[in-house]
């Protein structure tokens, strides 16, 4: 039974236009979520990479001011700001760098909170208070299109898509009579449809997580505990939305409402307590 409902589901899916074209636009989305996350490392790795050779190459002009020849005014004055301590204490740096794990392009948002690199000088502390970091508002708001927003953001809306007319959709097309006097259950038949919805949206979900690992060149070796929380942790985000889903078809309401209800579950989860419990810390902060 369970081999036929998932078979007839699959040739149900293949059939719709609408449910290929979002799978198709979501897998669209998630392969350039991992171009977009792998480019962007390339480049904070390629910034670092130059800021150590910035870095290099000061201290060896610093060190080379000591040796200056103060009888030439342009050498005499190199040899004054690197001897002098009110010069010296502020203008020679030091960059802290906090180099990006194999999983970093997959969330790149991770990598805006917490800067890969730091210049640090005497004059660090004065900078922190009265100065801003260089950067775009608009992009900070809008955050950047990596696997993990696809993952969060994009893949529940299809589930939501996929499964809202789980209960109401047979009602609407008058099949579910036609389902109360089969052998098995019709919570047995619902049960089965929703698991082919989940085989679905994991087989996409994890292979591009792990297609996303192949690209950014992640090691089982070395990164293997963080493959394996990242796997457990995107099939727990579809098990939860393909609950929630239930939940809601298990009231016995049209598919309409359950689109709305669902689709306002996913505001509330995402967006309305995110932005809450922020601005209550904010607060309380």
């Amino acid at each position: 039974m369970l081999k036929l409902i998932l078979k007839y589901e699959w040739l149900h899916f293949r059939r719709n236009g609408l449910q290929l074209a979002l799978f198709g636009g979501l897998a669209l989305f998630g392969l350039y979520a991992i171009y977009y996350g792998h480019r962007q490392l390339a480049v904070q790795r390629a910034t670092l990479a130059q800021l150590d050779e910035t870095t290099r190459t000061e201290w060896a002009d610093y060190q080379q001011a000591f040796q200056a020849d103060t009888s030439v005014a342009t050498e005499k004055d190199k040899f004054e700001e690197a001897t002098d301590p009110s010069f010296a204490w502020h203008r020679q740096g030091y960059v802290v760098r906090q180099a990006a794990s194999a999983l970093a392009p997959l969330v790149v948002g991770q990598r805006d909170l917490n800067p890969g690199h730091y210049r640090l000088t005497g004059m660090s502390l004065y900078y922190q208070l009265f100065q801003n970091e260089l950067a775009n508002p608009l992009k900070l708001l809008v955050g950047n299109f990596d696997l993990a927003f696809v993952l969060v953001y994009l893949l529940p809306l299809f589930i939501i898509a996929l499964s809202y007319a789980l209960m109401a959709g047979e009602k609407e097309s008058g099949v579910l009579p036609l389902l109360r006097v089969q052998v098995a259950s019709v919570r047995r038949l619902l049960l089965g449809m929703l698991l082919f919805g989940f085989l679905l949206v994991m087989a996409l979900a994890e292979g591009l997580s792990l297609l996303g690992f192949a690209v950014v060149g992640a090691s089982v070796r070395r990164d293997g505990a963080g493959m394996l929380l990242w796997l457990l942790t995107v099939a727990s985000n579809c098990a939860f939305w393909f609950a929630v889903v239930w939940a809601v078809a298990s009231f016995n309401r049209d598919s309409a409402v359950n689109a709305l209800a669902a689709v306002g579950l996913w505001l509330l989860f995402l967006l309305v307590l995110p932005a809450g419990l922020s601005a209550a810390l904010a607060v309380l902060g």
